[in-house]
């Protein structure tokens, strides 16, 4: 167990938002994972209250986390990225890294400036 605790949950589409953040908060209060199939899995039951939730990286969003794992696709990478390393927020972020060379530049440089002040991505 990583004691890991989802704050918030940030999709564009606001009912998948909903959803997501109604199975953490389920399985954050004991529900299992059930198998839906294929990337289906989903709370085996609704319980607790649902996490935030949003459709933007927003500044309340932010606040109430110490890292972002950004799992969107590379087009969006950039800046969300540099949003959450701008608010001095860790960050993981899925591969590949971005759409463009440039936003890959962009990415290693605020990932290289965070490092120096003991942020990671």
């Amino acid at each position: 167990h990583t004691r890991t605790v989802v704050t918030s949950v940030v999709d564009t589409n606001a009912s998948a938002a909903e959803r997501l953040a109604i199975d953490v908060g389920s399985v954050a209060a004991g529900a299992t994972v059930a198998d839906g199939g294929r990337y289906r899995e989903t709370a085996s039951e609704r319980r607790g209250s649902p996490v935030d939730h949003d459709v933007s990286l927003t500044d309340s969003v932010l606040r109430g986390c110490d890292a972002v794992y950004v799992g969107t696709t590379p087009g969006a990478h950039r800046d969300l990225v540099l949003r959450a390393l701008a608010h001095g927020k860790h960050v993981l972020l899925e591969k590949p890294l971005a759409a463009t060379g440039g936003d890959a530049d962009a990415i290693v440089d605020a990932a290289e400036a965070a490092a120096r002040r003991g942020v990671h991505a």
